[in-house]
């Protein structure tokens, strides 16, 4: 494990860690922490600084490509390349048609069923098909609030989407729906906070 990143509990109960300078994704006991195997392998379907993953609704794994500006889709069994779920194929004339995806970091579902991505060059969030990756929108545009760097991405307890603003080291919330600003949840650097990555929400719904 070099450079952990992304991770994601399976719909099997096993642990599942993106491993940046791998560029692979690892897989672990889900109770014990013990490593099983080498889920994603090195390289696969280009795969190069993996870092968010998320388990679609029919158990497949989609992983952050984040050189390529991509988001890959891999059996959820095996670990198999299946195809490039957002983001240019290189094995079709297709132009690229992510929206401007640049540095995807981090990508959640939503209760819509749709795939939410950082976009972490452009400051912005973007929305795909949750079945089909097509792109839909600029769900939170480009700086708004602030968004500087995003990184981390969940969706609340309230429905609401908190975003991780990297570079303002803060946490900001956005309409769940609409995808409009509506405060900065923790404040710029608030109780020490410095470089954040990740934000994730526990039993009793603190952030």
């Amino acid at each position: 494990l070099d450079e952990a990143w992304g991770v994601a509990f399976g719909p099997s109960g096993h642990f599942y860690v993106s491993n940046v300078n791998g560029n692979n994704v690892l897989r672990y006991d889900g109770n014990t922490g013990e490593f099983v195997d080498e889920f994603v392998i090195a390289g696969a379907g280009g795969l190069q600084r993996p870092r968010g993953l998320a388990f679609d609704e029919n158990g497949e794994l989609l992983v952050c490509d984040d050189a390529n500006n991509r988001v890959l889709r891999f059996d959820g069994d095996t670990g198999h390349f299946l195809d490039v779920f957002v983001g240019d194929n290189p094995d079709t004339t297709n132009v690229d048609e992510s929206g401007g995806l640049d540095g995807p970091y981090d990508l959640v579902f939503g209760l819509d069923g749709n795939l939410y991505v950082g976009s972490r060059w452009t400051s912005s969030v973007l929305r795909y098909d949750g079945g089909t990756g097509e792109f839909i929108d600029e769900f939170v545009p480009v700086s708004s609030g602030g968004l500087a760097g995003p990184e981390g991405l969940e969706f609340g307890p309230d429905g609401n989407l908190y975003v991780v603003s990297y570079a303002n080291h803060k946490v900001i919330r956005y309409d769940g729906t609409s995808g409009d600003f509506l405060n900065d949840f923790v404040t710029s650097g608030g109780g020490g906070l410095f470089w954040p990555h990740s934000v994730a929400f526990g039993p009793e719904n603190d952030a």
